[in-house]
């Protein structure tokens, strides 16, 4: 709370000064702050009046900011064909020798931040062939920019991809390294989603007990940090591991808070995930109601193509065929 104390201040002061430019970084520490409290409708609507800066001042600066904020606001919102004009703009205003200084303002790389969400869109969106070469770009401009921070961001959350494609071993060997440099700087929100990815990936090995416990455990730290964003896909992926090990009630509790939270923040990137993981868990009941699941699957399908996002609706399809017997009808 006091961190969106004092960015209210620095924005009612900025709005007195006579440049307007002044205000995008106070405008920037509000949205952010709603954001990764999870309040997504919220974040947006500041977005739109650092959209209105950017214009008014046609500052560099302010375009690079909002075009970054942009990113990611598209992004959580499930807007994913939006992403990539945001991120081009960012790649197109970026200077490498002045803008990493920004790092002391914006907390982490402003073209690192836009490039992750990025290649996480273009995954989505069904574009995959080229993903592992975005992300080893992401990794290696991390690497250069020698920031500690950006570095253990950018391996795990900018390594995500790795684990919607199921490379366990890719994500395992960022996540480590990524949770080692959180450890050694105290980086609390990264060392939460550490725990969570390695637990996930243990899953994936066969070790669904242990790894649905330290899923649950990094879970627990991340919310902890008063972190909102991510939470309904986190929940979501706990939900299918905990499938997994034949805990299909416990799951769809989870799916439930996962639901709420989704319809309270505005939080969409994950809700086609969301649907499918329900059809899954719906499915494992030995009671299981067979039009709940295909009510669930249709969810599923009909919010990934409404969004574009491809790559969801293959699995939703897929789930279609393996759990009915037979692919869904088209809307």
């Amino acid at each position: 709370p006091e961190v969106a104390r004092a960015y209210a201040q620095a924005h009612a002061l900025a709005n007195v000064v006579d440049k307007v430019e002044e205000s995008i970084w106070p405008l920037w520490g509000v949205c952010v702050f709603h954001l990764v409290h999870g309040d997504v409708t919220r974040s947006e609507t500041i977005g739109r009046r650092m959209m209105t800066v950017a214009r008014q001042s046609n500052s560099r600066i302010a375009w690079l900011v909002t075009n970054m904020m942009h990113t990611q606001l598209c992004f959580y919102a499930g807007r994913f064909n939006e992403v990539p004009g945001h991120t081009e703009q960012v790649d197109d205003r970026y200077s490498t020798v002045q803008d990493r200084q920004l790092i002391a303002l914006y907390s982490t790389d402003l073209k690192l931040v836009s490039s992750v969400h990025g290649a996480h869109a273009r995954w989505i969106l069904g574009e995959t062939d080229d993903t592992p070469d975005l992300v080893r770009d992401c990794e290696r401009h991390a690497t250069m920019l020698a920031h500690p921070y950006s570095l253990a961001w950018m391996l795990t959350w900018g390594a995500m991809t790795s684990l919607h494609r199921g490379d366990v071993e890719a994500l395992w060997q960022r996540v480590t390294e990524g949770r080692r440099i959180a450890d050694v700087h105290g980086f609390a929100y990264v060392q939460a989603m550490a725990t969570l990815m390695m637990g996930w990936c243990e899953v994936q090995r066969g070790q669904v007990t242990e790894g649905v416990r330290q899923m649950a455990s990094g879970l627990a730290a991340f919310r902890a940090t008063g972190a909102g964003i991510a939470v309904p896909y986190f929940q979501t992926l706990l939900a299918e591991a905990l499938g997994q090990a034949g805990r299909w009630g416990e799951g769809l509790a989870a799916l439930q808070e996962a639901w709420a939270q989704t319809q309270q923040g505005g939080e969409r990137w994950h809700e086609a995930e969301l649907h499918r993981v329900r059809a899954v868990l719906l499915a494992q009941d030995p009671q299981a109601d067979r039009r709940q699941v295909q009510d669930s699957l249709a969810q599923a399908v009909a919010v990934a193509r409404s969004q574009g996002a491809l790559s969801w609706l293959v699995r939703a399809e897929a789930d279609a065929q393996a759990l009915l017997g037979q692919p869904l009808n088209p809307p």
